[in-house]
């Protein structure tokens, strides 16, 4: 979940805290049809009254403008959701070109963030997404806008699984790298495999039977300990110093903001977020 924010000057200052802004969603993916959203998620520098600040929040700020949804993150926030499980999507976007080419030093640490919490997060959307797509099938026709996407989501996020977790490796871009597994993936996505006659019940039953494997396989290599919850304490320590390093920088420091006060900090904080 996000704290969804309204006031336009505070976004104007997210914006002008930017190190790097990562288009998410379809777009990363190269999977955009003409009616998908555009969504960026952009990591900014903390201001500066908040550096010394007792809030914590890992709820990211989400800002809509001239539709398009924007999130924001710090590069402290942005790291512990990865490592906490809490996004997938800020997993991917450590593979993202614009993050090597912006913050090549967090690129060249992409590999040691694969964990328990992370592949578990990837398999907690699937189960989400096959509960509700079997709930669809039944009226393919009509849902299928909203039953192709969760298709795709379910088979990308197996195959991401997949890909971590035989040989840590992950790529956003299976159009350059796996073709004809990308084909497939937008089949689904732009409906094209239920408009064909693809068995959906066939589709959901392998998927589950597959995401039920790969959840054993996982546990038994977090029991053998051949995968961290977290992350190995030394490479903590090494990320944990890189980015100390990089918030002492001209190019960090430039980006602060002196304050930014956020009311619905507080408010989520007390009564949590709301939407109304």
């Amino acid at each position: 979940m996000n704290i969804h924010l309204k006031d336009k000057s505070i976004f104007d200052k997210l914006i002008a805290s930017t190190i790097v802004k990562i288009e998410v969603g379809s777009g990363m993916y190269n999977l955009k049809l003409n009616s998908s959203d555009s969504d960026y998620l952009i990591i900014y520098a903390n201001s500066k009254n908040f550096t010394h600040s007792f809030y914590w929040e890992h709820h990211q700020f989400q800002y809509k403008h001239l539709g398009i949804d924007y999130l924001f993150t710090t590069i402290q926030q942005f790291v512990r959701n990865i490592l906490t499980g809490d996004s997938t999507i800020n997993y991917e976007c450590l593979f993202s070109d614009e993050i090597n080419d912006k913050l090549s030093w967090l690129y060249e640490e992409r590999l040691k963030f694969r964990n328990y919490n992370t592949i578990r997060s990837y398999l907690g959307l699937a189960k989400r997404d096959l509960k509700q797509a079997r709930k669809m099938q039944f009226d393919q026709i009509q849902n299928v806008h909203v039953l192709s996407k969760k298709l795709s989501h379910i088979y990308r996020g197996l195959y991401s699984v997949d890909l971590i977790m035989n040989g840590n490796y992950y790529t956003n871009r299976l159009d350059l790298e796996y073709k004809s597994d990308y084909d497939y993936l937008l089949s689904l996505k732009n409906g094209q495999f239920i408009k064909n006659n693809g068995n959906v019940a066939k589709f959901l039953d392998h998927a589950e039977n597959y995401m039920n494997q790969l959840k054993t396989n996982l546990d038994k290599c977090l029991s053998s300990k051949k995968i961290s919850t977290f992350m190995r304490p030394d490479y903590q320590e090494a990320l944990d110093s890189k980015i100390m390093q990089f918030c002492q920088t001209d190019e960090y420091i430039s980006k602060q903001q002196n304050d930014l006060v956020i009311n619905e900090i507080y408010s989520a904080l007390e009564h949590g977020i709301s939407y109304g």
